[in-house]
């Protein structure tokens, strides 16, 4: 059954899926009027084409006067087609007799028409009426119509007058339905179907399978967050002292007395101590990004050969009294 569902128009009734086949046991006139108008009053306002198949005590000028009355865009819904009215005669026992093929297509049809002119299914409300002769053929064609309505967007009503049937009557018309509306003291009650109330059941224990597995994945993402709380500090706590670390190692260099440089690969300054500059005289970017060997303006920074080549090969180099020292590294510079 089509999961999207649709407004009755009846408080007591709720909401109903495409598919829905329910029966409503009546016993005046006005009883048919409370439930037809609220219910094809919300089809016409969702779009859905509706159809009112009419009998004895509610006949089919009656009802279309009543919905005249109560819905102000009647003629609108009529001129566009949304909506039509017949008397059962017409619909249920056409050519004088009941045939339940012809029936079960006629709603196929319909659906089919109501398709292809925009709508986005079919609402029907049919009053049932049928002699004595009638009724075995028909409480098997009702549940053929259970079967048939299946997966297609129609939701459809029966009503039935109390008391014109027998209760062996009334409980064939339950068994065939999804469940049943019946009024009492002015209200309308639903009474569940052995098929609704399985399908309730059903829905019982699919929740509470539902509800058992929320609590367990919830366990479940509850410890892997209490991990992720834990790694999180873990690394924060990391950085902390990795942070330190690094601030006792830039202050070691800046405060140095002996001049240090560092260079990449390319041998090319990429820093140079306070002391450096303080030696010389010179800011630090005459230089930073200078290469090795490279003369500094009133400084003359040479360095020689068998210098450079001890800092290409990585040895340890200690320099001449006099000279700056190196730090050669292969990472990035200072922060």
């Amino acid at each position: 059954m089509d999961t999207n569902l649709r407004p009755s128009g009846i408080e007591e009734l709720g909401d109903m899926s495409w598919g829905s086949h329910f029966c409503l046991f009546y016993e005046t006139k006005e009883d048919l009027l409370d439930f037809f108008i609220p219910f094809f009053k919300a089809g016409l306002e969702h779009h859905e084409f509706c159809l009112c198949v009419t009998s004895e005590p509610l006949i089919a000028e009656e009802a279309e006067q009543a919905m005249r009355q109560a819905f102000p865009d009647f003629e609108r819904y009529l001129a566009q087609g949304q909506i039509e009215i017949a008397p059962h005669t017409d619909w249920y026992l056409k050519d004088g007799h009941f045939n339940a093929g012809r029936v079960l297509q006629g709603w196929i049809d319909k659906l089919n028409q109501a398709l292809a002119k925009g709508f986005s299914g079919v609402r029907f409300a049919a009053n049932i009426l049928l002699e004595k002769s009638d009724w075995e053929s028909f409480a098997r064609y009702e549940a053929k119509l259970e079967e048939t309505l299946h997966g297609l967007q129609i939701e459809g009503l029966c009503a039935y007058n109390l008391n014109r049937y027998s209760a062996a009557n009334v409980l064939d018309v339950i068994r065939h339905h999804q469940f049943t509306l019946a009024r009492r003291n002015g209200i309308w009650q639903p009474l569940e179907g052995g098929r609704l109330r399985r399908a309730h059941d059903e829905v019982l224990q699919l929740n509470a399978e539902l509800e058992r597995r929320v609590v367990e994945r919830t366990a479940q993402l509850a410890a892997a967050n209490e991990q992720l709380t834990r790694e999180v500090a873990e690394r924060k706590e990391a950085e902390a002292r990795l942070h330190a670390q690094e601030q006792e190692y830039r202050t070691i260099v800046e405060n140095a007395p002996d001049q240090i440089i560092r260079y990449d690969r390319s041998l090319r300054r990429v820093y140079v101590n306070p002391a450096v500059t303080k030696d010389y005289d010179l800011p630090k970017e005459v230089f930073v990004g200078k290469p090795i060997g490279s003369i500094v303006t009133d400084a003359q920074l040479v360095v020689n050969a068998e210098e450079v080549e001890a800092q290409r090969r990585g040895r340890a180099h200690q320099p001449a009294p006099g000279c700056y020292s190196y730090i050669l590294e292969r990472g990035a510079g200072f922060d």
